[in-house]
């Protein structure tokens, strides 16, 4: 971001520097068109010294001591601190915030200051270099101070820009990190604690509801003839199956393992059982390429129905009773509780 603001800085520089040589050339200033120019050049620059040398703090003194010696030379032209670009010298400790340092913008605004009253002190009110005509100060004064209020308004706008940008990044670090914490990083659905958390909040608030937990049939099979990655693959594309066939109002998980827990919100018996088959259903219709001459891939689960007074961890248990059987019963099926097999 600080290096943003250094080229946008440097762009900036590129709009006004010429503009206020054209405006000395105008009134025959020719002691400052050549310093200005030469300090436009630097700041101009500035970018590319940061690029060679990796060095903010270099590219950011330089900036600002380029601008600070021509504004200290133009009150030296005009004989006293009633310059018109003597304005500029707020502008300095603005710049070294913008740029990353604090300690930098204490130190100029301690210089910008000590200088303004020495100069004030050595030169007095003496004007060391006459001008063209008694119209040109008033034309200098306006001109400078435009040019302040406009550079000063760029980098309000700049600050807010950069300010947006890093609150937009914080929000989506932010989400990154919520999302982490409550989705399994294999298979992108959510996680054990999450899903249980649900359950537990379900629970709280007296809700009809019901859990099945689902495993993967055989799996140490597709591990061991297979291989780790292909088995990850396979749980990747179980989770992608059941999470596009359930409700959005139900909440799924990696319970552990090969292991997936469902919480079924205000789910009817019919309607479980069907939703239930889909996904048994469209899981054993699963193809997996990498798994070559391999039989189809096939779940077993067991449902249970939230019973009032009993804790979150009897209902799982329950739900964990029911799988055991339609395993033991041949899987690839889903058994609830009170034995009515699907």
């Amino acid at each position: 971001m600080v290096v943003t603001t250094l080229v946008n800085v440097s762009l900036l520089a590129a709009l006004l520097v010429p503009a206020f040589v054209v405006e000395y050339a105008l009134v025959q200033m020719w002691r400052l068109v050549v310093p200005l120019s030469v300090a436009g050049v630097i700041m101009v620059v500035t970018p590319l010294i940061y690029r060679c040398s990796q060095s903010m703090s270099l590219a950011r003194e330089l900036f600002i001591a380029s601008l600070f010696s021509f504004k200290l030379w133009e009150c030296v032209v005009f004989g006293d601190v009633v310059s018109p670009g003597a304005v500029w010298f707020v502008t300095m400790p603005l710049l070294a915030i913008m740029l990353g340092s604090v300690r930098s913008a204490v130190a100029w605004l301690v210089i910008t200051n000590m200088a303004m009253i020495l100069t004030h002190l050595l030169l007095g009110n003496s004007v060391v270099f006459p001008i063209a005509s008694t119209e040109n100060p008033h034309f200098l004064y306006i001109f400078s101070h435009i040019g302040a209020s406009f550079s000063i308004a760029i980098f309000l706008l700049i600050v807010e820009s950069a300010r947006r940008r890093a609150f937009h990044r914080l929000k989506i670090a932010n989400e990154i990190i919520s999302n982490l914490a409550i989705r399994d990083a294999l298979t992108g659905v959510y996680n054990r604690r999450h899903i249980v958390s649900e359950i537990n909040r379900a629970e709280d608030a007296a809700d009809s509801f019901s859990v099945c937990l689902l495993d993967l049939d055989h799996f140490k099979r597709i591990n061991d003839n297979h291989g780790h990655a292909v088995g990850d693959l396979v749980l990747q594309r179980v989770a992608g199956a059941v999470q596009d066939e359930i409700r959005q109002s139900d909440c799924f998980g990696r319970y552990g393992g090969e292991e997936f827990l469902l919480l079924l919100k205000d789910a009817h018996l019919a309607g479980s059982k069907q939703l239930l088959e889909r996904i048994r259903e469209r899981i054993e219709a699963l193809e997996i390429e990498e798994m070559e001459n391999c039989s189809r891939i096939t779940i077993s689960g067991g449902v249970a129905q939230y019973r009032p007074g009993e804790s979150s961890s009897e209902t799982i248990n329950r739900a964990d009773q029911a799988l055991y059987a339609a395993k033991a019963a041949g899987r690839n099926r889903i058994i609830f509780e009170s034995a009515n097999q699907l």
